[in-house]
């Protein structure tokens, strides 16, 4: 094995923890979001989403729509 194979290969390495780490930090995240659309004078739509991050009591994100 040279030494730019071992190179190579630690560059990639590296590069997936970093991807493991930002997958991590998004599913740990909270997020809130509201979304509202008014296409037809008849269809009146909202969305509202809250997650509230990793919960370690079993409780699932929620998601609210009305129409």
């Amino acid at each position: 094995m040279e030494i730019q194979d071992l190179a190579t290969i630690s560059i990639e390495g590296c590069a997936s923890i970093l991807l493991l780490v930002f997958a991590y930090k998004i599913y740990r995240a909270k997020i809130d979001t509201a979304a509202e659309s008014k296409c037809c004078k008849w269809l009146d739509f909202k969305v509202t989403t809250h997650n509230s991050g990793h919960n370690d009591d079993g409780q699932q994100p929620s998601l609210m729509a009305s129409v």
